[in-house]
């Protein structure tokens, strides 16, 4: 069984990306977990990107969807695929129910430590 660390994305990166990053990161990662398959439709995710920025009160960076889901894609982290009228996204080969673990305790952490971090 691979770890976060046996990718191309290290604990040190994901800690130094943008709040928005690890939100959207975040969304992805459960998203995937709650499914079976190996991609998402793209429209899956707006609803609960938002529901995420108000679980971390950062509403501020829900309009940034699309800006940050390109960003993401030009990392290599993942990759939006169109096929016919829909667009897929897959994630970089990281295990999203581990992504998902490490994103929530860095963020609680951070909460913890600053509760008024976001």
């Amino acid at each position: 069984n691979k770890k976060l660390t046996d990718f191309h994305i290290t604990k040190q990166m994901l800690e130094e990306y943008p709040m928005g990053y690890k939100l959207m990161l975040l969304t992805i990662a459960r998203r995937f977990k709650s499914v079976s398959r190996a991609f998402l439709n793209f429209l899956d995710l707006p609803s609960l990107y938002i529901s995420i920025c108000e679980e971390y009160n950062q509403m501020k960076n829900a309009k940034y969807f699309s800006d940050i889901l390109n960003d993401l894609e030009k990392i290599a982290i993942i990759s939006l695929h169109n096929v016919e009228r829909d667009i897929f996204l897959t994630l970089s080969d990281i295990p999203a129910n581990q992504l998902a673990m490490y994103l929530e305790k860095n963020l609680k952490q951070k909460r913890r430590d600053k509760p008024y971090f976001l």
